[in-house]
């Protein structure tokens, strides 16, 4: 009962390891359905007319995050640096903004693993390893090759006598 445990453990920490990992290559949510715009070309549309409505989150590391419509129904993402007059271009062309603030609180959990899981790993590697060169589970470990794996004979245990063999021909022999 107690591999299980320790089983059910490691393949979570496998789990968590691997999931961390591909949110930090995979650059957080992924737009699907979503056109990814240029700025430059997101600053043409909207001179154009073709943008109906903005809502713009500041994500405080990376600048702002714009996702809105174009007039075809059409959704779009755009990275955007930091630009003075923007929501003044953005009004003065008719489009409806909303703004949101991204505080990073959501993504606390999955920074400070992010940041640990290194360290923790390697910690309990160190413990499994030490461990097992101690012989947990009665393997021996590295240091057990000394020890005498002989048992003493006692007077409850039974002996077996030429008595008890008797009747077998081989033991007579």
């Amino acid at each position: 009962m107690q591999n299980i445990g320790k089983n059910a453990f490691l393949w979570s920490l496998i789990i968590i390891v691997l999931l961390a990992v591909y949110n930090m290559f995979d650059g957080g949510a992924s737009h699907t359905g979503q056109e990814q715009l240029g700025f430059s070309d997101f600053l043409d549309k909207v001179d154009r007319g073709q943008v109906t409505d903005a809502s713009i989150k500041n994500v405080p590391p990376r600048g702002s995050i714009i996702t809105g419509h174009m007039t075809g129904g059409t959704e779009f993402v755009v990275q955007t640096p930091d630009y003075p007059n923007l929501v003044e271009r953005l009004t003065g062309k008719g489009v409806k903004i909303t703004a949101a603030v991204d505080d990073g609180k959501g993504d606390m959990f999955w920074n400070a693993l992010l940041s640990w899981a290194p360290i923790l790993f390697f910690v309990g590697m160190y413990f499994f390893v030490i461990r097992q060169m101690q012989g947990g589970g009665g393997r021996g470990g590295a240091m057990g090759f000394g020890k005498s794996r002989a048992r003493l004979l006692t007077e409850k245990t039974e002996r077996v006598t030429f008595d008890n063999v008797a009747g077998i021909d081989e033991a007579k022999d």
